[in-house]
């Protein structure tokens, strides 16, 4: 059972794939962000300005959106890379806002020198803006990237968790690729439930 599971989490890590921790079976919320993508200019971002006071973060709710296109396909996660050269980015609160208050900065590359690769749950409506899934705590924090950042692309790809039944399906599309038990957290470390970025 150890060997599935650290070969389902190394195709996750290896795709990127979009998880979704359930407490039992429940509807798949609807997403609606933009499947038609531009490359743009790179460009680096330098230190944020000092502020007095910590912006308030954000959390995500996948049911709303700010954007005017079509929503994308049935379990389609759209994912932003970051541009190489790009060094690090600075979320905001909202767009061109304040910044959002991180203990540590996002780096590009990573430390284990992989591009930054975030999960995309919104977009303005004229495009400039991202609102992307930060990889910190607490899980759900988001914040607005400027999309000139970041190269955008989308995949299938997505690991459930289910609680109830103690374990995770990978699947593409509708297609399943594995499956295998898991253990999850205790009543006083209880699993997160919510929609996360591996």
């Amino acid at each position: 059972m150890r060997h599935h599971l650290l070969a389902v989490f190394e195709l996750l890590l290896f795709i990127g794939a979009a998880a979704l921790v359930v407490p039992g079976d429940e509807a798949e919320p609807e997403y609606a962000l933009p499947t038609v993508f531009e490359a743009l200019p790179e460009r680096s971002f330098g230190e944020p300005p000092a502020t007095t006071e910590p912006p308030p973060t954000t959390t995500v709710d996948p049911t709303v959106s700010t954007t005017t296109v079509r929503p994308p396909a049935k379990h389609e996660t759209f994912v932003a890379t970051i541009r190489p050269g790009v060094e690090a980015i600075w979320p905001t609160t909202e767009p061109g806002g304040d910044y959002v208050d991180l203990e540590f900065r996002l780096t590009n590359p990573t430390f284990f020198g992989n591009s930054l690769v975030l999960m995309v749950t919104d977009r303005t409506p004229d495009g400039e803006w991202l609102k992307v899934q930060i990889p910190v705590r607490p899980n759900g924090t988001e914040g607005w990237i400027p999309a000139r950042e970041a190269g955008l692309s989308s995949h299938f790809v997505r690991a459930e968790v289910n609680l109830t039944e103690r374990s995770v399906q990978v699947r593409d599309g509708e297609s399943l690729l594995a499956e295998t038990a898991v253990v999850v957290g205790k009543a006083s470390t209880s699993t997160p439930v919510g929609t996360f970025f591996v």
